[in-house]
């Protein structure tokens, strides 16, 4: 079965979507990057790191499809690429205060 001329994949090459939530807004960047690549080269490709606090680097998690995942690990056509903010209070305290 052939694919339609601006349906093709092109040939060792992956889309993924990268994704940076933040208090106000949501950054949403579109890569494309070689098949194999892992998550950290991605959160690297989007520079979305630019955005996150430089006191807040150490204790940022990298995930894929809301579950956390090392930043080894190799990503797949059509992932999406998610960077969690540190959590600042508890959730469990917030919703109460509701």
């Amino acid at each position: 079965m052939e694919q339609s001329e601006g349906k093709k994949k092109d040939s060792g090459k992956i889309r993924v979507t990268a994704v940076f939530a933040r208090p106000d807004s949501q950054i949403v960047k579109s890569l494309t990057l070689a098949e194999g690549a892992t998550l950290g080269e991605a959160v690297e490709k989007s520079d979305l790191m630019s955005f996150v606090s430089k006191e807040d680097r150490d204790s940022v998690k990298f995930g894929i499809w809301g579950r956390v995942k090392g930043s080894s690990e190799i990503l797949h056509d059509g992932d999406r690429v998610e960077i969690y903010r540190p959590i600042t209070c508890d959730p469990r305290s917030v919703r109460k205060a509701r």
